[in-house]
């Protein structure tokens, strides 16, 4: 199997799995928030 992925290629997977988690974690915040609110009201 050919597993040599060169350094800039791993720290670009690195950086697009990054901004991924990011906008994931800020979808499920913005969730949370919109579901605080209507149960408050």
């Amino acid at each position: 199997m050919y597993f040599s992925i060169s350094y800039g290629e791993s720290r670009f997977c690195r950086a697009l799995l990054v901004v991924c988690f990011k906008g994931f974690f800020r979808q499920v915040h913005g969730l949370h928030d919109w579901w605080r609110r209507r149960i408050g009201s």
